[in-house]
């Protein structure tokens, strides 16, 4: 029995670390974090939309114009997104990008228990159907993107959401040659940094971009709202990044 023990703990052992293994090649928990001093760009939102197509204003970087058509009705629902970026100084960026989601149908029959009057002359109650829809697949991002900087340097774009995506999870990437950039959920934990005036809801998600271990930027979403570069970002890197962060606003 001892000898069997030993074995099973052996064996237990080896599945812990090739399970720890498979882990550690799909997620990025350890990174060098933005400093105190990155650059902060707000977000101005329209207050109105119209037709699937709007203008995001950047205060003192520029603005976005992104237009999403209305997705297929099909069980896989498709969606072409563009989004075009000028800055102050009439750089451009575009994203052009298709997404891809399946999602089930299904019909509930119930009651209207509150149709009392045509119970009581009926004696009978009244059912209706209701049709009810749910994601049951991954969203998929695929696209490019392109600059007016640096040749035209066209970027890939890849990203897959899960239907509950976990924090510090690679989600997708983008690549341009030799280079990549990891698109990484995160959290205030891994943005202290740029919480000096404690203005971040402590309840925030970021979707954080790491290069070669390092933070190039964020994304917040709920409460203090907006986009953080690492200081000293070269333009058309900035413009890239900009770009796919409005793009994951709806991601």
């Amino acid at each position: 029995m001892k000898m069997f023990s030993f074995f099973k703990t052996i064996w237990f052992g080896i599945i812990f670390l090739i399970a720890t293994s498979v882990l550690a090649q799909n997620t990025t928990s350890v990174f060098e974090p933005l400093p105190s001093n990155s650059e902060k760009l707000d977000l101005v939102y329209p207050k109105a939309y119209l037709f699937n197509s709007y203008k995001i204003k950047i205060p003192n970087y520029g603005v976005a114009k992104i237009k999403e058509n209305a997705p297929d009705s099909d069980a896989l629902k498709k969606q072409k997104i563009s989004i075009s970026l000028t800055d102050l100084n009439n750089n451009t960026v575009k994203i052009e990008a298709k997404s891809t989601q399946e999602y089930v149908y299904s019909v509930k029959t119930h009651y209207l228990e509150n149709n009392a009057l045509r119970i009581l002359k009926t004696g009978l109650e009244v059912d209706t159907e209701e049709h009810l829809i749910d994601s049951i697949g991954p969203k998929m991002i695929e696209g490019t993107i392109i600059t007016n900087l640096e040749n035209l340097k066209k970027w890939n774009i890849s990203l897959v959401k899960p239907k509950n995506p976990s924090i510090f999870f690679e989600i997708g990437s983008l690549t341009e040659g030799d280079r990549t950039i990891k698109v990484i959920p995160s959290n205030l934990d891994s943005n202290y940094n740029i919480n000096q005036e404690g203005k971040i809801h402590q309840d925030a998600l970021f979707y954080e971009l790491i290069e070669d271990g390092i933070s190039l930027g964020a994304i917040a979403f709920n409460g203090e709202s907006g986009i953080w570069f690492k200081p000293d970002l070269e333009t058309a890197t900035k413009l890239v990044l900009c770009s796919i962060m409005l793009l994951l606003i709806n991601f």
